[in-house]
């Protein structure tokens, strides 16, 4: 039998929303794009550098249950780089608007006074690049040229049975922006 404080957290499932924000920017310009929880995302924009970085992430990373149980939860999608040219270099960087990379208790329209917050920071990882943690902000893979095909991207989150479950009307939430920069 399960004892009652895990029911109830598992009947209190903590949700978050992530808006992604795609950023490409260099020193003349930058433009961002906001992807709405569910939606693809992607954004290009006229670098100083002369060509333009493109930076689409697919996925759907809202509705995420967490669970204590498993210790990591894991969503996967894909981002794909686009720059004209096979010998353009370019980088990703990812970043959150939470300055400790923890999800954080949010009632529609606004993060809620003194929020409950996931104990852990949110990393994401991708394949052949770094596991960033949010906290700290980082770059997240570097290439040149085009992506030949999709790069998986993992959003992973530790929970424990100190993270509080939350109440109706409120999700666990953190802005997520990849910045995409040409490389000189």
């Amino acid at each position: 039998m399960i004892p009652r404080y895990h029911t109830s957290f598992l009947a209190a499932v903590a949700v978050f929303f992530l808006i992604i924000i795609i950023n490409s920017a260099l020193a003349d310009s930058s433009a961002g794009l906001e992807g709405a929880p569910g939606e693809p995302a992607g954004g290009s924009v006229l670098l100083g550098g002369g060509y333009d970085v493109t930076v689409n992430i697919n996925g759907d990373f809202s509705g995420w249950s967490l669970n204590p149980m498993e210790r990591v939860s894991t969503k996967s999608g894909t981002m794909d780089i686009d720059v004209p040219g096979n010998g353009n270099k370019w980088a990703v960087t990812v970043s959150s608007d939470s300055p400790t990379g923890q999800l954080t208790e949010y009632e529609d329209p606004q993060y809620v006074p003194n929020p409950r917050k996931i104990t852990e920071s949110l990393h994401v990882r991708a394949d052949g690049g770094n596991d960033v943690d949010l906290g700290e902000r980082g770059l997240l893979i570097s290439g040149q040229g085009s992506t030949t095909s999709p790069i998986k991207i993992f959003l992973e989150q530790q929970t424990s049975w100190y993270d509080q479950p939350l109440p109706a009307g409120c999700v666990y939430r953190m802005i997520i922006t990849f910045t995409g920069s040409a490389k000189p």
